[in-house]
């Protein structure tokens, strides 16, 4: 993927917020790890995806967040030990390097049974090859990597992961002008449909529905 060719969820609804507030832009594709660099440094101006924390919210101001996952315990299709996130105490459990789900599970005092991996595919593979016990990481994420890789042995369980993820626009601190732009634009994609547009293209078929009294009455 190029700066020219860059797609996605996060890039389709950014072109839509920044037409929107009619904001110029000049989209990068780096590693996530030199995008965050060269926005500390000043050299990018919004981060389109990043995760609401609070070591982040030390050097940034985020909008609305325009993503919310739930984490996902993924695990190979003939694993019959785990069948929740109490079962993995004593397991060998992949997860991404520097995410938030390697911040909890330190919490759940799993550091020892961590198997640090740079991308969901990475992990996913480890573990459909044979290797460890699970792999915890956001769930659409992980459901995603499986059907873009064709992975076909692996499983998420029903039940989630005890963390959750929140994605936002990022803005430098101080920035409040910037982002209420961007807030403002956001809410005008959400009031007219578009945003429910692109997130039903890019995560529907990973993502439960909420059933509401019209769907009861059909």
């Amino acid at each position: 993927m190029t700066d020219e060719t860059a797609g996605g969820f996060t890039v389709e609804l950014w072109k839509a917020v920044a037409t929107e507030a009619g904001l110029n832009y000049h989209i990068r594709v780096l590693p996530f790890t030199e995008l965050l660099q060269e926005f500390k440094t000043g050299k990018i101006d919004v981060l389109i995806n990043l995760n609401i924390t609070d070591e982040a919210q030390a050097y940034a101001d985020f909008s609305v967040p325009h993503a919310i996952f739930k984490g996902g315990i993924f695990v190979r299709k003939n694993e019959s030990s785990v069948n929740s996130e109490s079962d993995l105490n004593d397991k060998s459990i992949i997860m991404i390097k520097d995410d938030v789900e390697a911040s909890y599970a330190t919490s759940r005092g799993w550091d020892k049974q961590l198997v640090l991996v740079h991308t969901a595919e990475e992990g996913m593979r480890l573990l459909a090859s044979g290797k460890h016990d699970a792999m915890l990481v956001n769930k659409v994420v992980g459901l995603q990597s499986l059907a873009s890789n064709g992975i076909n042995n692996i499983k998420a369980l029903k039940v989630n992961a005890g963390f959750t993820q929140k994605f936002a626009f990022a803005v430098h601190d101080g920035e409040s002008d910037l982002l209420s732009k961007i807030n403002e634009a956001f809410a005008i994609t959400k009031a007219n449909k578009t945003y429910d547009s692109i997130y039903e293209k890019w995560f529907g078929i990973y993502t439960e529905k909420e059933i509401g009294l019209r769907d009861l009455l059909k």
